[in-house]
């Protein structure tokens, strides 16, 4: 029992689904029609066996006809159809009536016309379901008088009239009964959408409700919110102001400084360059009267707190760390009368980046020893847990002396120590966790998650190799943004298609150094040991005075003049 009425449910449904591209204002007319058709096929049907039982197959066959047409309306109504199945439908009883006004009659074909008519009735807008029956009745009791004068009035007499009339009763009720029924149908259906529809109006209600509740509870943290934003813009302002402030006085202070001797030691004489923590000065060694470098710390906006100093005195604690004849050689460090310096050695010669741009680009051997040398101090660097963070030409320094060119690393002020160092906060050594650097030249890893290791360095030295070769660095545009998104997804361009005369395992090497997953990236050393081999170029070392000067047979770079020193 329980199975018959799912089995009957899931016919309803299927009968009563509106399908897509019908409008809803034909919703009751597409029920209505399903199941006329469903009645009208199983009809035809029994006339058709009833026909061919008797051996009446003219009957017979055209039943077949009809059969075949109400399963077709079926099929159309059901992809929604409505119109094409309804003429259909209206062929067949068209034609149906006609064969029988030729065959058995007037009154045998005027009934098909009371069939139509009785659809009419029970299809019409009228709610009044009484009346309709009503209606049915008198319409049925016309159909069965005309069906049974059309039967005695014919002189072949297939059946008898008592089995033919209890047929066509039956034939009768089941119509109605079927029209009733999907009157039904379309009615239930048409409440449950209603009471959907009025769910989903009482939910869109409440939701509308607490959005607008969320609304003002926005509204007013963002009232909050643009307050703290005006105080912090006011206080961004003054702290603005004080910062120019304080670079005004340095700048005074700065020119004031030559002829100041700090610690009763260095003699300032003349400022030659400046820094990110500062003022770089020539000073005089009173003692020996050696020449050496200075930088003087000033206070400025990222710096001026005592992590800013902690730092710029690190710089002082890195360098000496590493202790490579290749990387700028600090001599001492203190604070005179509130004066924070580093004391180095004086550099005579050119950047990396002056470099570049006055040979546009350089030769592979001529990268090769620039290269090594830098690799060599990394090495050092990074045995000690000591990362760069910031190589770049700007801080590849080609020093002149009377012996030659040393190659020199320059700037360990924002270098980072993968340990700890007695009496200094590790955090202070990563400025706050903040991203520090230049972008142009950082790995991805750096740039996407702030992470900062050995292979980070080797990342920025096949860009500035990169550079060296072709010009140009691999990833550059005028947005930032877009710069960073190129590190982070796009593949390097081939060098060899902007310097042709670059060999195969030259840009085999630098690609290497520019993959995306640290891993992938040589080690200094190896970097060191295949340019070397690669392309062949041999340095016969020179020690004086515990520096290390590189000296090859081509490129061969004379002393520079003692009137322009600088400060890598």
């Amino acid at each position: 029992m329980e199975k018959s009425t799912s089995y009957f449910k899931t016919f309803i449904e299927k009968f009563s689904s509106l399908p897509e591209g019908l409008s809803k204002e034909n919703y009751r007319y597409y029920v209505l029609t399903n199941y006329i058709y469903i009645l009208a096929f199983f009809s035809h049907g029994a006339l058709l066996a009833s026909f061919a039982l008797v051996g009446v197959n003219s009957l017979a066959f055209f039943n077949i006809g009809s059969c075949l047409l109400f399963l077709s309306a079926i099929a159309f109504n059901l992809r929604g159809f409505l119109i094409f199945s309804i003429g259909l439908a209206a062929l067949e009883i068209i034609s149906h009536a006609i064969v029988c006004v030729y065959t058995l009659g007037l009154a045998s074909g005027f009934q098909y016309y009371i069939l139509g008519l009785v659809v009419a009735v029970f299809a019409s807008p009228s709610k009044k379901l009484s009346l309709k029956i009503a209606l049915a009745i008198a319409i049925a009791l016309t159909y069965i008088c005309l069906n049974y004068y059309a039967q005695i009035s014919v002189p072949t007499k297939v059946l008898s009239p008592l089995i033919l009339n209890t047929f066509n009763i039956m034939n009768l009720l089941i119509f109605i009964f079927v029209i009733s029924l999907s009157i039904f149908a379309s009615d239930r259906a048409a409440l449950k959408a209603e009471s959907k529809l009025a769910e989903t109006l009482e939910e869109l209600k409440k939701a509308n409700s607490e959005t607008e509740k969320k609304n003002l509870e926005l509204a007013d943290k963002n009232q909050e919110l643009a307050g703290k934003n005006k105080e912090l813009n006011n206080k961004n302002e003054e702290l603005m102001q004080s910062y120019k402030r304080a670079n005004l006085i340095f700048s005074a202070l700065s020119e004031a400084l030559p002829g100041t001797v700090l610690d009763g030691k260095y003699r300032l004489d003349e400022k030659i360059g400046t820094g990110g923590f500062g003022a770089v000065f020539r000073a005089t060694h009173l003692v020996t009267k050696r020449l050496v470098a200075v930088k003087v710390f000033q206070p400025m906006a990222g710096n001026a707190t005592a992590e800013g100093l902690e730092r710029f005195q690190l710089e002082a604690i890195l360098a000496c760390r590493v202790n490579h004849s290749n990387a700028i050689e600090v001599l001492d460090s203190g604070i005179s009368g509130g004066i924070a310096y580093i004391t180095m050695e004086l550099l005579n010669g050119c950047t990396l980046t002056q470099e570049i741009k006055r040979y546009d680009h350089l030769t592979p051997k001529r990268c090769a020893e620039i290269i090594i040398p830098v690799c060599n101090v990394l090495a050092k660097a990074h045995s000690a847990g000591i990362i760069h963070r910031d190589i770049k030409p700007d801080n590849i320094f080609l020093h002149h002396s009377e012996q030659g060119e040393v190659i020199k690393v320059v700037d360990f002020g924002i270098a980072k120590l993968q340990g700890e160092i007695e009496g200094v906060a590790m955090n202070n050594l990563t400025m706050g966790g903040g991203l520090v650097g230049t972008p142009t030249y950082m790995s991805p890893e750096r740039l996407l998650h702030n992470i900062c290791e050995d292979s980070s360095d080797i990342y920025s030295v096949g860009v500035m190799l990169y550079q060296m070769l072709c010009g140009k660095v691999p990833f550059r545009s005028d947005d930032l943004w877009k710069t960073i998104q190129m590190h982070l997804s796009d593949p390097p361009p081939p060098l060899r298609k902007i310097n042709s005369d670059i060999p195969v395992e030259v840009e085999e090497i630098v690609m290497q150094t520019l993959k995306k997953d640290p891993k992938e990236r040589p080690t200094a050393i190896d970097l060191a040991e295949r340019l070397s081999k690669t392309i062949g170029v041999e340095f016969k070392p020179i020690v004086r005075n515990q520096t290390k000067i590189l000296v090859s047979e081509s490129n061969a770079a004379q002393p520079a003049s003692p009137d322009s020193p600088t400060l890598g």
